[in-house]
């Protein structure tokens, strides 16, 4: 019997899903070894040993998709490792940025990664080790003013990340309209007096002309 510990059993998986579906894999080192397709090679009329060299392609690409998943969470979590323990010793003397960059590591690419490894940490979702630099960023900046849920459904699918992104950046602006310091909405309110004033001035000097208009032509 397997130990469940060791093991991975995955089923129903559609080979052209296989990237979304790592939500299903646990992130360890042994491979998938007892695997289902769901795929329907009957429909296509492909025989048995057809069948199985398909699937054993479809085995593969699973085994490397997690591969790939558990490189990049790694990275991350090696740097912040390495991180944690140059700051525990209080050396705030640029010694870790000297030590990447010995590697030919970018400073954006190593906070980028330890950052999405903080992530996996929090929310455990495998398919934010292919989310954008982008999402990452954004998701940094803006975990104050952005719900657990949202958060957790854009980590799920990246691939839908910039539309939901644009959706919650309108609700932040939106938000910081509603809501306006009593300081602030009395500089908004003397601004407006002001662009009233300015307009007065102007229909003034309109009615003025008008006026010096008719006269002329009376005389």
């Amino acid at each position: 019997m397997y130990q469940e510990t060791k093991k991975i059993i995955i089923k129903e998986i559609n080979i052209k899903k296989v990237v979304r579906r790592m939500n299903d894999i646990i992130i360890q080192d042994n491979e998938i070894e007892r695997y289902e397709s769901s795929f329907n090679y009957g429909e296509f009329e492909v025989e048995n040993e057809e069948k199985e060299f398909f699937i054993e392609k479809e085995k593969r690409l699973i085994n490397l998709g997690h591969q790939v998943i558990k490189t990049t969470l790694e990275i991350g979590k090696e740097l912040s490792e390495v991180q944690d323990k140059i700051s525990s010793k209080n050396k705030n003397n640029g010694m870790f940025f000297a030590w990447f960059e010995n590697l030919g590591l970018k400073k954006d690419y190593v906070y980028r990664e330890i950052n999405r490894w903080k992530m996996f940490e929090k929310y455990k979702i495998p398919t934010i080790a292919e989310a954008s630099t982008r999402t990452i960023k954004f998701l940094i900046q803006n975990s104050d003013k952005i719900a657990e849920e949202e958060i957790e459904e854009i980590l799920e699918i990246p691939t839908d990340a910039s539309k939901k992104i644009k959706v919650i950046k309108e609700n932040i602006e939106t938000k910081k309209e509603s809501v306006v310091s009593p300081e602030l909405e009395i500089k908004l309110i003397n601004q407006k007096i002001d662009n009233y004033f300015d307009k007065i001035d102007k229909l003034e000097l309109r009615r003025k002309e008008l006026e010096k208009r008719i006269f002329i032509k009376k005389d």
